[in-house]
């Protein structure tokens, strides 16, 4: 496999505009220099901790395939701008949260847990003693995170699919090859837009079956 083209270990998830990721806030142009309109606020949080998200209403809405495609655009978008808040304001090592974690299903289940779990600790619902529940449990996910960071064997510069451990009786399965990390916007774009392209002809083919067949 070269080192332009791969495969995602993580078949779910269109280039986001600023007004998908983060609302713009006047006060904060006051506050930072550096930031432009426009861009994310989550990477020029360091003082500013992002709006309190009201927790989603579905049931399902971190059981990844069973989102439409413009759920999983939606949910994605958000998960990755808090995460960039998240490894900012606590200065996460890529041992903890590595820049290529949309890729490693591991991580993006992690990570989406604890954000599903912040949001409702968060929420102008919550209990007062929520926030102090969610850092125990933070902390408790740093291990974890790391763990499957290890096992994964991605790394701040380079990368590879997951290895599969292959079952008696079934075919081997191919060994990933490493491959440097140069752009990991760029890699996260390109990984939202095949995502929701397969979602949408997922959503498609469901569309067809339930209309039945045509006359």
């Amino acid at each position: 496999m070269s080192d332009d083209t791969r495969e995602p270990d993580n078949p779910i998830v269109v280039e986001p505009g600023p007004d998908d990721i983060a609302e713009v806030n006047p006060e904060l142009d006051m506050q930072d220099d550096d930031w432009t309109p426009g861009e994310p606020l989550y990477y020029h949080s360091v003082l500013t901790e992002p709006e309190p998200e009201q927790p989603p209403t579905k049931a399902n809405a971190f059981q990844w395939g069973l989102l439409t495609a413009a759920e999983l655009e939606h949910e994605l978008l958000l998960l990755n701008a808090w995460v960039n808040w998240l490894r900012i304001e606590f200065a996460l090592p890529a041992a903890v949260v590595p820049p290529l974690w949309h890729r490693h299903r591991p991580l993006l289940q992690e990570l989406s847990a604890l954000h599903l779990y912040h949001r409702h600790s968060y929420a102008t619902t919550a209990q007062l003693t929520q926030p102090l529940a969610w850092m125990k449990e933070f902390a408790a996910a740093q291990g974890r995170l790391r763990e499957w960071v290890n096992i994964i064997g991605t790394k701040l510069d380079r990368d590879r699919p997951m290895r599969q451990t292959t079952w008696p009786g079934e075919d081997p399965w191919d060994d990933p090859q490493e491959y440097k990390v140069t752009d990991r916007e760029a890699d996260f774009k390109a990984f939202v837009t095949e995502a929701v392209l397969r979602r949408e002809a997922l959503d498609r083919a469901d569309e067809e079956i339930r209309r039945g067949p045509r006359k």
